[in-house]
């Protein structure tokens, strides 16, 4: 299986970024195992992953402990928010600090499914809003 973060071009594209040391944070938010190995090599020394995401009960995970401790790499997990940080979100939202038009202005039609997978795959939008009646 291939991920975008495997792809050269985005390897390249973060050694720019980064200045060659990976970065600070990564917030994985696919449940898929092989994505989280994945996920680590993209951080610095002492960065951060952060889980947000379950896998399937039968899921194993393949690490690297060494990795991990030589790197002083730090895996967070996250399962939901508080209500506080709801509500300071919510505010947010409601106040124009935080704009997610970006992320949200790109709907399709249920049955346009596979046009939207291709305008993601293809990188022309980050993420497509399915509506089930058009």
């Amino acid at each position: 299986m291939v991920f975008a973060g495997s792809d050269p071009e985005f390897q390249e594209c973060l050694a720019k970024a980064t200045e060659d040391r990976g970065a600070d944070g990564v917030l994985l938010t696919a449940g898929n195992p092989a994505l989280v190995a994945t996920a680590l090599t993209w951080l610095r020394e002492g960065g951060t992953c952060t889980i947000f995401a379950s896998l399937h009960p039968d899921s194993h995970v393949r690490l690297d402990w060494n990795d991990l401790y030589y790197r002083e790499l730090n895996i967070v997990s996250s399962y939901s928010a508080s209500p506080a940080d709801l509500l300071e979100a919510l505010e947010l939202l409601g106040n124009g600090a935080v704009r997610v038009a970006d992320l949200t202005r790109h709907t399709f039609p249920l049955e346009q499914f596979s046009d939207a997978l291709a305008a993601i795959e293809s990188h022309t939008i980050l993420k497509a809003i399915m509506t089930p009646n058009g």
